[in-house]
Parts: structure tokens; sequence; C-alpha cells
């Protein structure tokens, strides 16, 4: 009995006492006696809205420029082009996410390559048997240009190649589940309609009551 008189105690929250019982109905509540606003129901879920938006204008553009899932290992498609077309890389690679960066295990389809260039940066083989393999920094969803020198001519080649790792193929490589950066907006904006929702259904029902 209490608690119901402790969730009906605001004049316009009447409308959330039947979810006292359901998590979201609590937020709610603590949001709105957080903003101050203790007489109109109306003007808290208009509040909640204009929050949810504003923060999602504000978190799009940092979350779309960080692609990276949380730290841990996945595997990932990658896309090789350029040279004679004739060397490829195995897919999808292993990818290697810590402390907000990324590095991926590029194993070639021969073992002549001595050794890649990225970003001015020279790496060579983490093995010596078996097909060239190195590990290197990656961004996701972005046209890497890379170089490899080959030996499988005459004479010593660098040869200028493009990579592509696609972030929609990342699988975790313990079998865990990521939840995309679009993912999360879109909840966000369907928690913002519902709201939405919610609030002018209950006018429509005060309105109707009115008349």
């Amino acid at each position: 009995m209490q608690s119901n008189k402790i969730w009906t105690r605001f004049e316009g929250f009447k409308f959330l006492a039947a979810w006292r019982k359901n998590l979201f109905g609590r937020l709610t509540f603590i949001f709105c006696f957080a903003a101050g606003v203790r007489r109109n129901g109306g003007d808290c879920v208009k509040k909640m809205i204009s929050l949810l938006l504003a923060l999602l204008v504000l978190a799009a553009p940092a979350l779309a420029a960080s692609e990276l899932p949380v730290d841990g290992r996945y595997t990932v498609e990658v896309t090789l082009s350029g040279g004679s077309g004739r060397a490829s890389v195995e897919t999808p690679a292993k990818l290697t996410v810590e402390q907000g960066a990324a590095s991926a295990v590029v194993v070639w389809s021969s073992s002549n390559y001595e050794f890649m260039v990225v970003d001015g940066q020279t790496y060579r083989p983490i093995q010596e048997e078996g097909n060239s393999t190195f590990e290197i920094p990656v961004v996701l969803d972005e046209e890497m240009a890379v170089s490899a020198q080959t030996l499988a001519m005459s004479e010593p080649h660098l040869i200028d190649y493009t990579l592509l790792f696609r972030s929609d193929t990342l699988k975790p490589m313990d079998g865990r589940q990521t939840v995309p950066v679009w993912g999360v907006l879109a909840g966000a904006a369907v928690l913002a309609v519902v709201l939405l929702l919610l609030w002018r259904g209950r006018r429509t029902r005060r309105g109707g009551k009115s008349q």
C-alpha cells in the first residue's frame, strides 16, 4: 500500500503506477524525479524524448567514427585488390582489438613475400614456415594502401595492394555476439519513438475523457 502511495504521489504520474514492477517504469520515475518534474508526467516524457534525441545527435558522430568492437579476438572478412591479380590473402583473417587499436594476421597465398609496408612501417613475417604471414595494424571499412615485397620474380619487387576489412563480418572467436554501432543508435531511436507514442496516446485518452 505504501509503495502505491509513493508511485502516485505526484499528480500526472498515475500512468506510471501500472509500471511500478517494470524496470523501464522505475527508471522513468527516477528520471522525472531527478529532473524536477512534479506535476506533469507528460512534461517528463517530453524531456526524456528530447534528451534521447540530443544524445543521438551528439553520440552519432563519435559512434560512427569508432567502428572497433570491444577488446578481444575476432575473425573478419578481408578483400585484396591490386598487384597482378594472381595473389590472394586468406579470409576470414584473425583480428585482435586491444586498447582501441586493431591488428590483423594477413596470410598470403604464397611464401615469397619478404616484408610488408603499412603507413611507412615495415613488418616482417611472424613465422618462417608455410605461406608468408604478417601481423599488421588495420582499420575497418576503409581501403588500406599497403605494399609487399615479393621474391617470386627474377629480382625482388615491391608491389602495391589494397586491403579492405569489413566490420559487418566480424565474429568473436569465443562465440559471443557483438552489437553493431547502428544497433545501438536504432535502439535509442526506437525507445524515443515508444516514449512519444505513449505520451501522445495518454494525451488522446485524456482529451477523449474531457469531452
